[in-house]
């Protein structure tokens, strides 16, 4: 194996991990999910902010999976830009 065919297998497999990278990311919110229904434990997001009068606690934050979610895209986009 020479050089320019190194490089085409680790552009590829680089292809393959990005698009396999929101799959995984969703799988493992589903299987946490199961895991914590089945152990019965109540998963809620705490309110980061005080409201002010009138707001909705829906408008002071993200659920529990929207929280997770997001977190796991700011750490894709890190890498991302690290790259």
């Amino acid at each position: 194996m020479n050089f320019r065919e190194a490089f085409n297998d680790l552009n590829a497999l680089t292809t393959e991990i990005a698009k396999i990278r929101d799959d995984v990311c969703q799988n493992a919110i589903k299987k946490s999910k199961l895991i914590y229904d089945k152990w019965g434990i109540d998963i809620q997001a705490r309110i980061r902010r005080r409201k002010m009068p009138g707001e909705l606690a829906r408008d002071a934050g993200l659920s529990a999976e929207e929280e997770i979610d997001s977190m796991l895209f700011n750490k894709k986009l890190n890498h991302a830009s690290l790259a």
